[in-house]
């Protein structure tokens, strides 16, 4: 089983994404790429299942079919790791931007319907609870029209912006920042606007940390006695 590959590819639709910032046909095209490879990894951690716990699943593995057989051959230690891997997955899913992925990774296993992904404004240092803001462009089948016309309504835009954001900063005693230090970036409305890549970038180690403990957990519930 080459699970490098899907990590491996976890960081390249990350570093595409990023390069085509924030076009959002391009931000929606490579996250959803991502999101099939984080789905793949959950895949691949019950395909090991399935092999070491000796249920042979004939259907196509996930945790549903995996935890059927696990009933139907009464076997009590596969049951225990399905269920301990739905307290891990409950438990690394709390913080806000690994929720939003993993929302995402539903939408995107299930063919649903894709959020907008709109353009803002954003600092980029950030400090919590930071002010962003959206920007309206031309767009044809999302992708921007236009580069020039991004750069005239960001440079339009700017001024408020820096306003806005530099009076939260004041009131809590934070960096002011500069006309430079300001970009475009791609965010999706969930619980407030979350910032796509930044998401992205901090679910990495997220998904790593799920399919390293998860194999840890299949080999103490199969060693031998």
């Amino acid at each position: 089983m080459n699970i490098d590959r899907f990590f491996r590819n976890c960081e390249l639709e990350l570093n595409q994404l990023k390069i085509y910032e924030p076009d959002p046909f391009y931000v929606e095209y490579f996250l959803k790429r991502f999101l099939h490879n984080v789905n793949q990894i959950r895949e691949k951690i019950f395909e090991e299942a399935d092999q070491n716990f000796g249920l042979f699943c004939r259907e196509k593995i996930s945790q549903q079919v995996f935890y059927r057989k696990a009933i139907e051959k009464n076997d009590l230690k596969a049951i225990d790791f399905s269920n301990w891997f739905s307290n891990k997955i409950e438990n690394e899913h709390i913080q806000v931007f690994s929720k939003f992925i993993h929302h995402l990774s539903q939408i995107e296993k299930n063919e649903k319907q894709f959020p907008e992904i709109k353009i803002m404004l954003r600092a980029k240092e950030r400090y919590q609870k930071d002010i962003n803001l959206p920007i309206s462009i031309t767009l044809n089948e999302k992708k921007i029209v236009s580069k020039n016309q991004l750069k005239i309504e960001i440079n339009r835009q700017t001024p408020l912006f820096l306003e806005l954001i530099n009076q939260k900063r004041r009131k809590n005693q934070e960096p002011l920042i500069r006309q430079n230090q300001i970009t475009a970036s791609s965010f999706i409305d969930f619980d407030g606007e979350i910032e796509v890549a930044y998401a992205v970038e901090t679910y990495i180690p997220v998904i790593k940390r799920i399919y390293d403990e998860s194999i840890e957990k299949i080999k103490e519930l199969t060693k031998w006695e």
